[in-house]
């Protein structure tokens, strides 16, 4: 009120020649504050991208303030009245509505300025998101692709899918294979009268059938299948067969976890198979070894006790997988959890990664024909083994005017055909035109041989030179 009254004091004194004097000098300092306001404004866009730290001037300039306009207005050494009440307002307002039109275009640019960087993040994004496309669909391209191998020794052609693994292909890695397939692979515990033993085998149906070989459980009083899950089943033999070394088992129950027989005939060597079985005892059930099929079908000559009288020949598949005494039975798997082979034996004590499976092809004609009680004939176990040829004759190294060969000391049988064209006593020195000097020489020429097959024999007797056809029988 005393600002109001004192102004109308001062207003009333003036003359009117002093009012508009007035007015000319409060236009001209409203004209100088707001061209200064607007440079200062100018030369802050003209700099904002150099923007200067928090209570610092901008481009080293001050920014215009109140306490200014009167040093500026005093340089003028031109005695100015005070504005009324109104032109104050109209003044100090308008710096402030400059300043809220300045933050706002700066607010717009700044908008702009990040609606442009996300407009460029997303360009990025979508870039990859292309090149990730690409990139996965050439190796899809590439993992589709087929690759046709060759094998030399077969002469058989096989398609391979390098693909990874995943549940699409069917190929299972190791864990997930023995996670898959473990329950169906059983100990096999034996009680005879030489003492007990151990062994491996597998569910072959969920009724209990069970696959084995025959010499863990041939002449046994007892037999226990013990599962994975450690339960333990009086089994009873359905059947053997001594020349394949398989043997069918059965417990009572249903529901058991059976396994699914593959081609063995497609596989190729190189190819990784994993057995599972218990090694040594049952302290080590259900042991995992992993290996590669080494050689394709390999002729095994399995001798008798003594180790010189050839009793059969085994097409069986080799294998690197290391085998130990407790695996016979046990299942080799193929990468997709296919039984391709059923372990039976290894190559001694003293080698290592020699170890021998039998056929899924042959094998699983042979179980299944156990299974029906079907006679198993020479046709169907060939598949497996065969009977090793046999001339039939017991001989002994000899020489007879200079010239070595084999004398025959006896006959196996009086039935066989080299019984009835030989005798005691000629000596033999040639089968199929290849000269015969010792009985070592014999046994190997014939054992290249097969049951059945004629061989041309050429015995000294009485100073004769005689030949003879002598079909060669079973051993």
């Amino acid at each position: 009120m005393n600002e109001e009254n004192e102004r109308e004091e001062y207003s009333g004194e003036m003359s009117a020649g002093a009012r508009g004097e007035e007015a000319a000098e409060l236009k001209g300092r409203s004209d100088a504050f707001g061209a200064n306001l607007e440079a200062e404004i100018s030369k802050i866009f003209s700099e904002d991208a150099a923007t200067p730290q928090d209570g610092e001037p901008r481009g080293g300039m001050p920014i215009l303030s109140g306490s200014a306009l009167p040093k500026q207005a005093e340089q003028k050494k031109t005695p100015v009245p005070k504005p009324n009440k109104k032109q104050e307002q109209a003044i100090a307002k308008e710096p402030f509505e400059n300043k809220q039109k300045t933050e706002k275009k700066h607010g717009t640019a700044r908008y702009a300025i990040v609606l442009t960087l996300l407009f460029l993040c997303a360009v990025v994004i979508c870039a990859f998101a292309v090149s990730l496309g690409r990139k996965y669909a050439q190796e899809e391209a590439l993992v589709e692709e087929e690759e046709k191998v060759s094998s030399e020794t077969t002469g058989k052609e096989k398609i391979v899918f390098v693909r990874p693994y995943d549940d699409e292909s069917g190929l299972l890695s190791l864990p997930e294979l023995y996670e898959k397939y473990a329950p169906s692979v059983v100990s096999i515990r034996t009680q005879g009268k030489n003492g007990s033993g151990v062994g491996s085998g597998f569910f072959l149906r969920e009724d209990g059938y069970l696959a084995t070989v025959a010499h863990v459980v041939e002449g046994m009083e007892s037999i226990t299948v013990v599962t994975s899950e450690g339960k333990s089943f009086r089994a009873s033999l359905v059947a053997s067969n001594e020349m394949t070394d398989l043997a069918l088992l059965k417990i009572e129950g249903n529901g058991f976890p059976a396994v699914t027989f593959g081609a063995s005939g497609e596989l190729l060597t190189g190819e990784r198979v994993v057995a599972i079985g218990t090694p040594a005892s049952l302290d080590y059930a259900g042991t995992l070894s992993s290996g590669e099929i080494s050689y394709g079908l390999r002729t095994v000559k399995i001798y008798d006790g003594s180790g010189q009288i050839l009793q059969k020949k085994m097409k069986l598949l080799q294998t690197s997988v290391p085998l130990n005494p407790g695996n016979s039975g046990c299942p080799l798997f193929d990468e997709y959890g296919r039984v391709v082979g059923i372990v039976t034996m290894k190559l001694g004590a003293d080698f290592e990664e020699l170890g021998f499976a039998i056929p899924s092809d042959g094998a699983s004609e042979i179980l299944g024909r156990m299974m029906r009680g079907e006679v198993l004939t020479e046709e169907v176990l060939s598949a497996v083994s065969v009977c090793a040829p046999r001339l039939g004759v017991l001989g002994e190294s000899d020489e007879l005017d200079g010239i070595a060969g084999v004398r025959v000391v006896r006959f196996f049988t009086n039935t066989c055909d080299a019984a009835i064209k030989l005798r005691e006593g000629d000596l033999i020195i040639g089968l199929d035109g290849e000269p015969v000097a010792t009985a070592e020489q014999m046994t190997s020429l014939v054992q290249a041989k097969n049951p059945g097959d004629g061989v041309l024999v050429t015995v000294l007797r009485s100073g004769q030179r005689l030949t003879f056809e002598v079909i060669l029988e079973k051993s």
